[in-house]
């Protein structure tokens, strides 16, 4: 039985018959399209990473200094706009400068992930 199966973000084929199954990447990706498929690819796997770490270095640091997390709005760590606006703030503002370096270049990829994220929705949405 033959199929062929196409993933048209990463322009990759699957084909195959029966047992024999083969792949093909097929470079399908045409101009724009496929520029901004693949950078969305890359930035949600960046997303991923650096959410995850920001969330466990989030929830250290409300277990072991709270009143920093507070002074910037954060109450929970949930990641409703609070906890957004205070990430923003223990990131890029100088009431981040009780923490430390790397935990601040980690909640600046966060915000960097957001902003590129936003502007690719908002391309999306204009080449509508």
């Amino acid at each position: 039985m033959l199929f062929i199966w196409r993933v048209p973000h990463l322009g990759l084929m699957f084909y195959g018959a029966g047992k024999n199954r083969g792949f093909d990447r097929g470079l399908g990706m045409n101009g724009v399209d496929g520029v901004l498929s693949m950078m969305l690819m890359i930035v949600g796997l960046a997303a991923w990473v650096n959410g995850i770490a920001a969330h466990v270095l989030l929830v250290r640091m409300d277990k072991s200094h709270p009143n920093v997390l507070r002074r910037v709005g954060i109450q929970n760590v949930d990641w409703w706009f609070a906890c957004l606006r205070g990430v923003f703030a223990l990131a890029m503002t100088q009431q981040g400068l009780s923490v430390p370096a790397r935990t601040r270049w980690v909640l600046r990829g966060v915000v960097a992930t957001y902003a590129v994220l936003i502007v690719y929705g908002i391309v999306t949405m204009l080449r509508l």
